[in-house]
């Protein structure tokens, strides 16, 4: 709602709207990284034998490709 209200008078970039959209956004994305950092902090906390190594993997393991699907050719040998 917010959004397009503000989308509606982009071109008046002095309109107090942007600056609200702005504070919301802001919020917004705090919001989010306090609520990935109490779920860690709450996973950390009950880590038993088998889930130390999960945690292991997440904080030192490589970043992924993101899901993308690829084929692999085997190489002929």
């Amino acid at each position: 709602m917010l959004a397009q209200q503000t989308n509606k008078r982009r071109l008046d970039a002095s309109h107090l709207i942007h600056y609200a959209h702005k504070m919301m956004s802001n919020l917004y994305r705090s919001m989010i990284k306090c609520t990935k950092r109490r779920h860690w902090e709450s996973f950390l906390e009950f880590v038993d034998d088998k889930k130390v190594w999960i945690a292991h993997q997440y904080m030192s393991g490589e970043s992924t490709d993101g899901g993308i699907h690829r084929e692999f050719r085997r190489l002929a040998t």
